[in-house]
């Protein structure tokens, strides 16, 4: 949420909220189900996340007397809370292998990671993969690229795991391959 044209962020956001706001109240009024009203509940979330997004960048200032990264923990927080709830109440409307619920796997997994809960991120993109495979085909775009989130997510997490003791034995037979052959170790 960057704001555009003379709007800055935070007007762009204050117009997005009171219009998701509106559009809230007019589908109970009028009895929307629940899938209408899930569907509004979503993009809250995304507003949240974006408001979060756009705060680390500094293109939005914290409300209040909080400190941008507490204001951006609550807010990543409640976006986490509302796609969660969309997940739920899409799967009981539709099924979780329908891209509405999809999509909200897709956000909690992009949540998860941006706080730093890398294993609740593998677990959110394993199922995206999952479902997207089986329901819009392996060739996709999305699916190839729910399939590149979940290699990146596997990988950052090995990267941070300590060596094996596998890793330990290959990587000092490389060293003294290189020794051999007369290289320096580590090259």
């Amino acid at each position: 949420i960057g704001g555009g044209g003379t709007w800055s962020a935070k007007r762009a956001h204050d117009i997005a909220e009171q219009a998701l706001s509106k559009c809230l109240a007019v589908r109970k009024e009028i009895g929307e189900d629940a899938s209408k009203t899930t569907e509004v509940l979503f993009g809250t979330g995304v507003l949240a996340f974006c408001k979060a997004e756009a705060m680390s960048l500094e293109a939005i200032s914290p409300s209040g007397d909080k400190s941008a990264e507490q204001e951006i923990l609550e807010l990543q927080d409640q976006a986490l809370k509302i796609f969660t709830e969309a997940y739920q109440s899409f799967s009981d409307t539709y099924s979780p292998k329908h891209l509405e619920a999809v999509k909200c796997l897709t956000m909690m997994g992009l949540v998860n990671k941006r706080v730093g809960r890398l294993k609740a991120a593998t677990e959110c993109a394993a199922k995206e993969v999952a479902v997207r495979d089986e329901v819009q085909g392996e060739m996709h775009p999305r699916a190839q690229q729910a399939r590149r989130v979940y290699q990146e997510l596997i990988d950052q997490i090995a990267a941070a795991l300590p060596p094996t003791s596998n890793q330990l034995v290959l990587e000092s037979s490389v060293d003294q391959d290189s020794d051999e052959k007369g290289g320096k170790s580590g090259e």
